[in-house]
């Protein structure tokens, strides 16, 4: 799965559920489904991204673009997934025992 985009309303807010990949190919989609939401829906967003697998920098500069490259938005908010934390060591291969 590449990126899947959904819109709901909740309250007075647009909220725009993000899931799979946010990458340079995918960002421009995202970029317009937040504009396209704050148009026909309303000032006040939500960025859901609690199904989000991989972000790139060019996903990030979507967010970081934000009210100020959103014309009408009001205020924006985001829902991130936990964190996925590794220690260094369970990144490393295993020790040898010798032999």
């Amino acid at each position: 799965m590449k990126l899947r985009l959904a819109r709901h309303a909740m309250g007075d807010a647009v909220v725009v559920a993000v899931e799979g990949e946010l990458d340079l190919f995918t960002a421009p989609f995202l970029r317009d489904e937040v504009r396209d939401a704050i148009k026909q829906d309303g000032a006040r967003l939500v960025l859901d991204l609690q199904a989000l697998s991989f972000m790139d920098s060019s996903g990030l500069s979507v967010l970081i673009e934000g009210p100020g490259g959103w014309p009408r938005a009001k205020a924006a908010a985001s829902r991130w997934p936990r964190p996925r934390l590794r220690s260094p060591a369970s990144c490393a291969p295993p020790a040898s025992t010798g032999g």
